[in-house]
């Protein structure tokens, strides 16, 4: 499934926007504090199963719209299923779709539930969505927000939304802060580790602290571990104390039993294979020892094949990639993004599009690339706040533009983003 629409009400910058993303390839643009990575955080609350809801700065105070805790957060989520969804992906939904229609205003579109009559009758235009629904309320007796994700249906009655359900789904949200050590590394909450989907590396990883605890001798043999064993053993007189089990103690030893898999993983990082003139061994130079921009340029590729693999068409969510990256891989990797997915232009009233690989949304400030690679059908356009600072917003899609409009954009491809911008913010 992929998201439709999107709806936030008084989250962080917005006290009211609407967002109808592409199906395939979402690119949204705009300037510093326009809401970019607020779109996706927000979409990132209702679908991501990693989100820790038992901390208490998942939504803080000032995530409320100008601070204003009388007043609750909603973001609401509409999901479209693909022509071929997954079978596993239809049991899990199907039985919870709601009835929805298309409105549209001076200041665009936006999405109304279709009560049923039960007498019947015709049904007018509509399409079968999964609609979702973040509620945030202020708790001002404990300072912490309490959050609740359900499917709703078209009367607004929830349903919780599982844990198991969200994972169907597949989100993933690399933000621009990616802590490129730990997502990098084969700890179990990092981004690499996301994209092994079996337990061969827990399985090796256990076959190798037991081949530890075969030849521990080499450890336990040194000089200096047999004298400090040695010294541990003369503390305590011999038969005086008893183990866990029972057992008398009578003597130390060392052992890597001790080790979780957790801890293991931790302890293993990414390395490159590299070899000096002439000599024919090769050296483990540790990943982290890379260049910042090489190393974020690998975590992107891997996450972007790993979705296009992936049997579930994972949602994903990237900020900026170019970031750290010079201009030539900049367009190497927007180049191997783009094909990752199509995306046509999109009547939201129609599903004409062919079947996608995942649905992808990167926020960008490099207008001229994208423009270069894509043109500008994919690109989502967030104008500056009003100068009233109502927290109202348009997020123009440029797909909508009319053919002529979006010939002239593309002419000039280094100006566009600007002339786009100024066009958004007169709607």
């Amino acid at each position: 499934m992929y998201v439709c629409a999107v709806h936030i009400e008084h989250f962080r910058c917005f006290e009211d926007a609407w967002v109808f993303p592409n199906q395939g390839l979402n690119l949204l643009l705009g300037p510093n504090n326009s809401g970019k990575s607020t779109i996706l955080q927000a979409i990132g609350l209702v679908l991501d199963p990693n989100t820790g809801w038992y901390r208490d700065d998942v939504i803080g105070q000032f995530d409320f719209f100008r601070g204003d805790t009388s007043r609750p957060i909603q973001v609401r989520l509409w999901l479209r299923a693909h022509p071929d969804e997954p079978e596993s992906s239809k049991v899990k939904f199907y039985d919870r779709l709601s009835k929805w229609s298309i409105k549209s205003s001076k200041r665009g579109r936006t999405l109304e539930s279709l009560i049923v009559d039960p007498v019947g009758g015709d049904l007018p235009p509509h399409e079968e969505l999964l609609a979702l629904e973040l509620t945030a309320k202020w708790n001002e007796a404990v300072q912490l927000a309490e959050a609740a994700v359900n499917i709703v249906d078209e009367s607004g009655n929830p349903t919780p939304f599982s844990i198991d359900q969200k994972r169907q789904l597949g989100f993933r949200l690399v933000p621009a802060t990616r802590s490129l050590d730990q997502q990098m590394s084969f700890g179990r909450r990092s981004l690499l580790s996301r994209s092994l989907e079996d337990g061969s590396l827990d399985t090796a990883l256990r076959d190798i602290r037991r081949k530890l605890e075969s030849i521990k001798s080499d450890v336990t043999g040194a000089e200096g571990v047999v004298s400090l064993l040695s010294w541990l053993g003369r503390l305590v007189p011999g038969g005086f104390l008893k183990d866990a089990s029972g057992h008398l103690l009578e003597e130390f030893t060392l052992t890597f039993l001790g080790a979780s898999i957790s801890d293991l993983r931790s302890a293993t990082s990414l390395a490159t294979s590299i070899k000096n003139d002439g000599d024919s061994t090769s050296l483990a130079l540790p990943w982290n020892l890379e260049g910042t921009g090489v190393q974020s340029l690998l975590l992107l590729r891997a996450i972007i094949e790993s979705a296009k693999s992936s049997t579930v068409r994972p949602i994903t969510a990237i900020e900026e990639p170019e970031q750290h990256l010079g201009p030539s891989l900049a367009r190497w990797l927007f180049a191997g993004l783009f094909p990752a997915m199509k995306s046509k232009p999109e009547d939201p009233e129609v599903n004409t599009e062919e079947p996608t690989l995942s649905q992808l949304f990167v926020t960008t400030h490099s207008a001229a690339l994208v423009a270069e690679l894509r043109g500008i059908d994919p690109v989502l356009l967030l104008p500056t706040r009003s100068v009233k600072g109502d927290g109202k917003a348009v997020v123009l899609t440029a797909s909508a533009l009319p053919t002529s409009t979006k010939k002239s954009f593309e002419r000039y491809r280094e100006e566009y983003s600007k002339a786009l911008l100024a066009k958004a913010s007169s709607w």
